[in-house]
């Protein structure tokens, strides 16, 4: 007896195989590298039917940078809600971050990569970014406490930028196992967040020779 054909894909599933496409495309290709004719391609649909789920490339571009964040802040926030105690949710996302990038190089290649070419898309890569800074920081609020929010925003900002370049980094040195990358970051950052100092604010009296 044969088995019935599948039949046509539903716009869901269509939308989320031109974005499937999309990405692989931008991590190829990086933004400016990439043309819908070949998302399109990539994804088995005509350029009509392309415009119909996307009206533009950067609007395609966005939603997959908003994919990737948002599925790591999730990650993040389920590691926020165990109960286990901060240094061990600590690592946890710290491992949790470094994971993704291991499995998925291709979403992180296109997370970590600002595009250069198109002002309107570094826009909404730096938009995303920010995001991802307040996400990060109202998840670093659960293990460690700032004596003021900018000063949270500020903490949240530095280990954000520093698991970016360290997985950059890791790309050229893929020999280093996740275990050890995991370590030393948590013995680089959490002497800092688990004995915090005042932070000055006030420096209007500083002067540069």
């Amino acid at each position: 007896m044969k088995a019935k054909k599948r039949g046509r894909l539903s716009p869901a599933e269509r939308r989320e195989r031109i974005l499937r496409a999309a990405l692989q495309a931008f991590a190829r290709g990086g933004y400016g590298g990439v043309s819908m004719n070949e998302i399109a391609s990539a994804a088995g649909v005509t350029k009509p039917v392309l415009y119909d789920h996307f009206p533009s490339k950067v609007k395609i571009y966005v939603t997959v940078l908003e994919s990737i964040r948002n599925e790591l802040l999730a990650q993040g926030a389920a590691i926020a809600r165990r109960p286990s105690g901060p240094e061990q949710r600590f690592r946890a996302g710290v491992e949790a971050f470094l994971r993704y990038v291991q499995q998925r190089p291709e979403a992180a290649r296109v997370l970590l990569q600002e595009p250069q070419s198109d002002l309107a898309a570094a826009k909404l890569w730096r938009r995303v970014q920010e995001g991802a800074s307040l996400g990060i920081a109202t998840l670093l609020a659960t293990v460690w406490q700032a004596s003021e929010e900018r000063t949270q925003l500020a903490a949240a900002e530095f280990v954000k930028s520093g698991l970016h370049a360290l997985a950059e980094w890791w790309v050229k040195h893929p020999d280093l196992e996740l275990p050890l990358l995991t370590d030393l970051v948590v013995q680089l950052v959490w002497n800092g967040l688990r004995e915090p100092r005042p932070v000055r604010t006030d420096l209007g009296d500083f002067r540069t020779s």
